[in-house]
């Protein structure tokens, strides 16, 4: 279960980064039916899936959090590049 928590937080990593929070909704539906749907192939119990659920759920939102905060960090300013002086 801790992949799923380590592919949920760089998936929201890369998504903070890019991408406003809209894309929080369409992410979460695709880790709820991916989570949901691994859960069932592999026979596992109701309770295991919700909390493999909420993990991966919680995993993105943490992800993107911190991806969102390093936006401002890894923007160059205008002119840096390509500068002559």
């Amino acid at each position: 279960m801790s992949m799923y928590a380590v592919v949920s937080i760089a998936v929201g990593l890369l998504l903070g980064s890019r991408f406003n929070f809209l894309v929080l909704i369409p992410a979460s539906a695709c880790g709820l039916a991916l989570t949901v749907g691994a859960a069932i192939a592999r026979g596992e119990s109701v309770e295991t899936t919700i909390l493999a659920t909420i993990m991966v759920l919680t995993s993105l939102q943490l992800g993107y959090l911190a991806g969102a905060a390093k936006r401002p960090f890894l923007s160059t300013p205008p002119g840096w590049f390509g500068a002559r002086t």
